[in-house]
Formats: C-alpha cells, structure tokens, sequence
C-alpha cells in the first residue's frame, strides 16, 4: 500500500512536470499524517531530480501536517517547509515530530489543545496553511472552500453521523478546493468599481 501511494503521488508530480500548460506553473505539495510522510518523500525525490535535470522544479511550497514521523523514516525537508502539529496527538505523538525537526532546525507550529484530526479546530488549521502562502487572499479561492468544508460539518450533524471521515472530508474539501483555486488561478467573479 505504501509503495502505491508513493508511486500515485510521483504520477501526479511527474504529470505536472511533463504537461505543458503546467509549464512554470509553481508546484505544491501537502499532506496529512502518511500524507506527509509520502509528500516529504516527493520533495525529497524532485530535489535529486532538479539537481540532474533542469526542467524539474523542487515544489515552491510544502505543507505537512502531522507527518507519520512516529512511524517512517520522514526525509530532510527544505527549511521553508511549513510543518503543523496538534499538541495532543496520540497518533503522530509532537514528540516524534520535534524529534525529527530538531536536526533540521526546523520551526513546528503546534496548535494547543488540537489532536491527530483537528477536531474543532479545522478552521484554525486551514487559516494557518492559508497564511502561508502568498497572495492567498489576493487571489484564488478562498472562501468557497472554507463554505463547502463547513457545509459538510453541517450535513454530518443533520443526518447525526458525526464521525472522523467527515472531519477528514471536510478538510480534504477545503484543501483540494483551495488548492485548484491556486494552480488554475480560478478567481470568483469581483463586482466592478463603480
């Protein structure tokens, strides 16, 4: 199961790299928890590859949230990785994951009080990523998938079927969304200036 992941992943990134309308395009990588561990892995693989070959781009962005670091041997990531975790993760434990930021020197954000899924703290999490990243609020959506996210919350709690996969959905939603909204610079429409 790991090796496909990794393989799914490196067939996305090859993708992007070999599609001509992606050409220049910046390139983005996130992932939560075995996520991140495949995403870290990714990372490392475009850094060797754009050493070699100069059409490759390393990503100019990289997220991981709660990176399986407790679990697998999680690559060296570059130092503008934003890396965030929950202070309470029973799964992926912070101490894990400082464990291995600390030789790399690499700044944690951890969000107090917050678990492996971010249970009620979604929000904050997406407002973290989102601060990361330029021009987030210039362009790109941004509030139609924090909407979409939190409709799906909303149905979760309507048919009283609250359970992870929902959070983890309504997450997913958000990131996916967003992150379509930065690649294909998809902007709603702005009322004009009168």
């Amino acid at each position: 199961l790991e090796f496909r992941r990794v393989l799914f992943r490196s067939a996305v990134v090859a993708h992007h790299l070999s599609d001509p309308a992606l050409a220049g395009r910046p390139l983005a990588l996130a992932g939560f928890s075995f996520g991140g561990y495949v995403a870290a892995q990714a990372v490392s693989r475009l850094k060797q590859a754009a050493a070699d070959q100069p059409v490759v781009r390393a990503p100019s962005t990289v997220v991981l949230v709660s990176p399986a670091a407790s679990r697998f041997e999680v690559p060296t990531v570059p130092a503008h990785t934003l890396v965030v975790q929950g202070e309470t993760d029973d799964v992926v434990p912070l101490s894990a994951i400082l464990d291995w930021a600390r030789p790399q020197q690499l700044p944690v954000t951890v969000v107090p009080g917050a678990g492996h899924f971010f249970h009620g703290q979604l929000g904050g999490l997406r407002d973290i990523v989102l601060r990361r990243v330029p021009g987030v609020l210039r362009e790109g959506l941004y509030a139609v998938p924090a909407l979409i996210g939190s409709t799906v919350i909303v149905v979760a709690y309507e048919v009283d079927q609250v359970t992870m996969a929902w959070y983890v959905t309504a997450f997913l939603a958000c990131l996916v969304i967003r992150i379509i909204g930065m690649a294909f610079h998809v902007n709603l429409p702005v009322a004009p200036v009168p």
